[in-house]
């Protein structure tokens, strides 16, 4: 039997994810979530032993879009990406500290 989730994992990383829940939701996604580590467990006792590795789902390779700047990198194309930004400082977008120092 997989190991459950705990109440306070859960409050943890929605306090993480900045979202609020309330106890009838919590209660579900307590639920979901213990049936997909149940899942899992099921999928540890598959044996593999003789299944090979599978890098692609496809049997034809994919055909990748080549790594090309598509825009000029220009002072003013990034000032008008850091229009869009609430907050910023310098050239820099900023954004809410999510781990603190200690954890």
């Amino acid at each position: 039997m997989s190991k459950k989730l705990e109440p306070k994992t859960l409050a943890r990383t929605a306090q993480l994810a900045h979202i609020a829940l309330d106890d009838k939701e919590e209660q579900s996604y307590l639920s979901d979530m213990d049936k997909m580590l149940a899942l899992f467990d099921e999928l540890k006792n598959l044996n593999t032993e003789h299944t090979k590795p599978m890098y692609n789902p496809y049997d034809q390779s994919q055909t990748l879009a080549p790594d090309t700047i598509q825009e000029p990198h220009t002072p003013q194309a990034r000032d008008e990406n850091m229009a869009n930004a609430p907050v910023q400082e310098e050239h820099f977008f900023l954004v809410p500290r999510v781990i603190k120092e200690n954890q």
